[in-house]
Parts: C-alpha cells; structure tokens; sequence
C-alpha cells in the first residue's frame, strides 16, 4: 500500500514538473520580443493640424451589475475615408485599477466606423478591433465578445454584448 502511494505521488511530481517546464518553455516564447512587435502597429500618432478633430467622453459608475467605474476620452481625425485618432482612459474595480492609452485608425462608411485600437495597459501591448457609429452629437461604440485573430482581438459578430454611447465634447485633451 506505502509503494502505490510512493508510486501515485512520485507520478503527480513528475508529471506537475512536466507542466511547469512546458508552461515555462510555451510562455518564453510566445513572449519573446521579436514576437511582441509583430503585428502590432506603433502606439505614436500626429494629428493634422489641418483637420478638425472629434472629440468624445464616457463616464459609467461602478455599479452592482458593472462593479468598474470607466472613464475614457476619444480623440478622432477624419481624412479621405481613413481614421486616426487616439482613445485613453481608466478604469477602477474590486480586483483592478489602471490606466490605459493607445492609437485608434481605421476606416470610415457613411457614419459607421472600423477602427483597430493599439494599446498599452499595464505594459502590455495588445490591439483589438472596435466598431463604431457616429451621430450628431454622440459616437456609439457597439461590444462584441472579442475573440483572436491575426494579429489582434476582433468582435464576434454572433456575441452582441451592449452599446457604449460617448458623448461629444469639445475638449481637445480629455479634460473637461
């Protein structure tokens, strides 16, 4: 009976080392820096003096069905169709707090918008893809459940989570 169970756990040793070291390995090189800079477009942006930028602000209260108070502020240039523009925020919560800032480009249809957000949070670089409407007077940007793809988070188009309407102001730095 000693032995089976010397046996069970020298086995669980093993194969928890195992793990670790393909977990360590698997990590290392996902991680590596010539990985990290791949498909991942430069976080600095210049925007035109000669056009006039768009500018929004959303503000949500932490709540008991969304336990993270959000702040974020957008700034957007409109130029032959094409996007660029740049989005920070932060938020605060039970298990977080951090402040997050990147580049928005992409493209523009009518009053809907494609726009690929490349971000750093915490020193962690990631871009996902945002879909947008514009109006008069608000930007609505419509959440999906975000899924991998090449090179970036996109929405899941099957997934529809809700709407976040940001708010037009003419504030040029996200202070209001």
């Amino acid at each position: 009976m000693k032995n089976t169970m010397y046996g069970v756990i020298v086995l669980l040793g093993v194969a928890s080392v195992c793990v670790g070291v393909w977990f360590s390995v698997y990590h290392k090189r996902a991680l590596a820096p010539d990985r990290l800079s791949q498909d991942i477009p430069s976080i600095q942006i210049d925007i035109p003096v000669n056009n006039t930028p768009y500018c929004y602000v959303y503000h949500q209260d932490a709540t008991a069905s969304a336990p993270y108070k959000v702040d974020e502020f957008i700034r957007i240039v409109e130029k032959e169709g094409n996007i660029t523009g740049v989005k920070k925020g932060t938020q605060s919560g039970p298990d977080m707090t951090n402040g997050y800032t990147g580049t928005l480009t992409g493209i523009v249809d009518g009053q809907n918008m494609q726009l690929d957000f490349a971000y750093i949070v915490e020193g962690s670089r990631n871009v996902e893809r945002e879909l947008y409407t514009r109006t008069d007077t608000s930007l609505i940007k419509h959440r999906y459940r975000l899924v991998e793809g090449k090179g970036m988070l996109i929405p899941d188009m099957e997934y529809f989570v809700h709407d976040v309407v940001y708010t037009s102001t003419p504030s040029l730095d996200g202070d209001n």
